[in-house]
């Protein structure tokens, strides 16, 4: 599978001087023909839809051709997660293979379709793994869903790296790459190292090292922390480290005996009630709002809110659609109650737009004080009504 970042997102975000055809496909994984025959469909349906727009035909062919030469890509299909999202442009095609199951649908317009994306990284959420014993230190950044070794500068390989480190004047060359199957992380340095006798006293000088150069290292990033480390070495890392959002509990044992992946699997329960917990925050913050001039639900309203960038942050209810058109000039807002050729999906327009002035944009589940709305903005400060 593939891993969506929000770096990706931003550049779906990025406006386009042409067309844009989005696509969302259920997948097997591990592959099944029928996923190969329903992406042929969808193309067909694409093909249409930019010609329908009024793209000559044979430009149409062309504009796909990037796309259609994924249908004989065996590897591709192979490769398949629970739903694939693709994004194409003029020379530019993006395909994500997702552990998320969408729904089956073909966009297009002027403007990425990235709603259906939004759950992948607004629910996950990031954080950090820290593997620790004497013998080897590394950091993965994980997700719900994907979890990858990032280096750390001037982070020690291990406790013999960080003892060498101490009686040198020029600094080892240290830094960690991802390991042979079977190990999480491995550690290179290059050098040795002269034994110290108080052992108490190299560890808290290894765990500052490894401490500092992490704390640095995320400083623009904090997002939360795990410890993957046997008990004894948790405690006295606690009790120096000085990062902000180190989690209190650790995935406990020797993290040398197991993978990436399964350090991740035993993170995520450790990390997940902390972003469930700041999205009921948010939106408890919103209900408290209502009626205080600080929120809108009104499309029209909330569409020029969001093209404005006066929204603090943006709530899209999952699975409502509102097709029709929207002039940010004059605020006027036209729903189409059927899709028609000439309509553009509102709610995607308010998200992106929000995502552009980089605000923060919550897909919440259509219930409670979002049962009768498609999209809720809340303001900064108190606002005038638009669109009126």
């Amino acid at each position: 599978m593939d891993h969506l970042t929000r770096s990706d997102l931003n550049a779906l975000l990025t406006s386009s001087d042409g067309w844009c055809v989005s696509l969302y496909a259920p997948t097997h994984r591990n592959g099944a023909p029928e996923d190969q025959i329903r992406f042929k469909e969808q193309l067909n349906d694409a093909e249409r839809g930019l010609i329908e727009r009024g793209m000559r035909t044979s430009d149409a062919a062309d504009f796909l051709a990037p796309a259609r030469h994924l249908l004989t890509a065996a590897n591709f299909w192979r490769a398949a997660g629970d739903g694939l999202a693709l994004f194409l442009a003029d020379g530019t095609l993006r395909t994500y293979r997702l552990p998320l199951s969408f729904a089956e649908c073909v966009i297009v317009g002027q403007r990425f379709h990235v709603t259906p994306v939004l759950p992948y990284l607004s629910g996950d959420g990031r954080f950090y793994i820290l593997a620790l014993s004497q013998n080897h230190v590394g950091v993965l950044e994980g997700t719900a869903h994907t979890v990858h070794a990032i280096t750390i500068p001037k982070l020690p390989a291990n406790l013999p790296a960080a003892e060498a480190q101490h009686d040198r004047d020029e600094p080892l060359n240290y830094h960690t790459h991802p390991a042979p199957v079977g190990r999480a992380l491995a550690a290179v340095y290059h050098g040795q190292g002269v034994g110290i006798d108080d052992h108490k006293t190299e560890l808290r000088k290894y765990f500052q090292a490894i401490d500092k150069a992490i704390t640095a290292a995320l400083d623009d990033r904090p997002f939360p922390l795990v410890m993957a480390t046997v008990d004894y070495l948790a405690a006295m890392y606690r009790a120096l480290s000085k990062y902000p959002q180190l989690v209190n509990e650790q995935i406990k044992g020797n993290p040398e005996h197991l993978s990436a992946r399964e350090l991740r699997d035993r993170a995520w329960p450790l990390v997940a009630p902390i972003f469930k917990a700041r999205t009921l925050k948010a939106i408890a913050r919103c209900r408290q709002l209502a009626g205080t001039g600080r929120t809108a639900n009104e499309l029209a309203e909330v569409l020029m809110a969001a093209h404005r960038g006066e929204l603090e942050s943006l709530f899209v209810v999952a699975g409502r659609e509102i097709w029709g058109r929207f002039d940010p000039v004059t605020g006027y807002v036209e729903e189409h109650a059927i899709r028609e050729s000439t309509s553009e999906e509102l709610v995607n327009l308010a998200a992106t737009d929000a995502l552009k002035h980089g605000r923060v944009v919550e897909v919440v589940e259509p219930d409670g004080a979002f049962e009768n709305v498609a999209v809720t903005g809340v303001y900064f400060t108190p606002m005038a009504k638009h669109g009126k």
